[in-house]
């Protein structure tokens, strides 16, 4: 006897059933037929129908030609000496605002220098500026589409004769 067996005979006495049922066990195996899951699927859309939005809208118009932006011209170069880090930032708003930097280094800190280098060089290369050296410990820092021309010449072309021979 197992434990339905005896599960059944409490029930019965519980009850006051003394009717004793056979229960014949099914002895084939049990084979389930495959079910196809998508068999009970809806397939019509449940999206909204958006047609009744679309069958009174005007043509479109094409846009607008947009006005052509100016060059960004050049008109105030900033001459900068670092005193203290803070201001570092007032000079990165000068290139911003479309400003020409240039920065003298002769009396300042390495260490501040560096660091105003640092910042102003990420600034200028974030912008598509550029960064030229003109002398001794002094930068100049220029916003995009500005070009430093050097070696004017005043129309000279070919480089002077002195008559040394070149290498």
């Amino acid at each position: 006897m197992g434990f339905m067996d005896n599960l059944q005979n409490f029930v019965r006495i519980i009850t006051g059933d003394d009717e004793e049922e056979e229960y014949y066990e099914d002895t084939r195996p049990v084979v389930s037929a495959p079910r196809d899951i998508y068999a009970t699927a809806s397939t019509a859309s449940t999206a909204p129908d958006y047609a009744a939005y679309y069958e009174n809208l005007p043509a479109q118009q094409p846009a607008p030609e947009p006005e052509p932006v100016p060059d960004p011209v050049v008109d105030t170069i900033a001459l900068l000496r670092p005193e203290s880090l803070e201001s570092v930032r007032d000079a990165a708003d000068h290139l911003v605002q479309n400003h020409a930097i240039i920065l003298s280094l002769k009396h300042t800190d390495a260490a501040l220098a560096r660091r105003w280098m640092d910042y102003l060089s990420g600034t200028t290369y974030t912008l598509g500026g550029k960064m030229n050296r003109i002398a001794a410990y002094t930068y100049l820092f220029t916003p995009e589409k500005v070009e430093l021309v050097a070696g004017f010449d005043g129309g000279k072309t070919e480089p002077e004769k002195t008559g040394k021979p070149e290498k």
